[in-house]
């Protein structure tokens, strides 16, 4: 399969609600990547994860408006309640409600193929992984930003065990994260707005957003974090699948964590 065709038949006639319905989910990604805790937000994330769970569960929507609405439902809950900040909490209740329906349903399994391999391709993978070794330590180094929170999420442990701990950090995150951007978001707005810039951008934009509060964190935080989910994103549908991307992420993750450790 061409990595700029995500289903593997043919999509049936979109319903007009589909339309709405993706743009609701895509406020919600962002809402959830950038709006304080406050009763409002929990009043009409509510109000979003109840529309985006009757959407969902439509057969009269497209599929990729269906994936899309389990997506945008799962970042509604984290709105909704307010999650402490333990990893990666936020991750799998955002992720979780999309695993759940695109398993369950025959169709969403069938028709989307968001969670294809692909190629290994090393030449990305060097490319954006050194991107990210060079760029992040240069915003720690230029934004000073308040890292004490993400600090205290490291245990206190000896530094051959710290090194498993880097390991699974890395890999953990950044599986969970391809798997939401690069692998069921993008695929669906692929699928949905054809293979160009549109789609890629959206995406990138939305992890950008996302990690308005993570790392990096704040305005320059979301333009590098965004900047670079348009490489992975490059990645995807170069190498036809998640494996490229996911590398490039994994060495991403890993220097994030060593950033951590040697700021302590």
């Amino acid at each position: 399969m061409n990595a700029a065709q995500p289903f593997t038949s043919p999509p049936r006639a979109a319903c007009p609600l589909d339309g709405p319905v993706i743009a609701l989910a895509l406020v919600v990604v962002a809402a959830a990547g950038v709006a304080p805790a406050s009763a409002i937000a929990s009043a009409l994330g509510s109000l979003a994860v109840l529309c985006l769970a009757v959407a969902g569960s439509s057969r009269r929507l497209g599929r990729d408006a269906r994936a899309l609405a389990w997506i945008g439902l799962g970042s509604g809950l984290t709105l909704v309640v307010a999650l402490p900040r333990v990893w990666p909490l936020v991750q799998l209740v955002t992720l979780l409600p999309a695993l759940v329906a695109v398993s369950a349903s025959r169709d969403l399994r069938g028709g989307l193929a968001w969670i294809r391999w692909g190629r290994l391709e090393l030449a990305p993978i060097v490319a954006i992984g050194g991107v990210a070794a060079l760029a992040l330590p240069m915003w720690v180094a230029l934004a000073s930003p308040e890292l004490s929170g993400l600090r205290g999420m490291i245990p206190p442990w000896p530094l051959g065990l710290l090194a498993l701990a880097l390991l699974g950090f890395a890999s953990v995150n950044a599986a969970l994260e391809e798997l939401l951007f690069r692998g069921l978001l993008q695929g669906a707005l692929d699928s949905r707005l054809g293979p160009g810039g549109l789609a890629l951008g959206l995406q990138s934009a939305l992890f950008g957003l996302c990690h308005w509060s993570g790392f990096p964190s704040g305005p320059s935080g979301v333009l590098l974090a965004g900047v670079w989910a348009v490489m992975l994103g490059w990645a995807r549908r170069r190498s036809g699948g998640l494996l490229t991307p996911l590398l490039a992420h994994v060495v991403a993750d890993a220097v994030i964590f060593a950033l951590l450790i040697t700021s302590s």
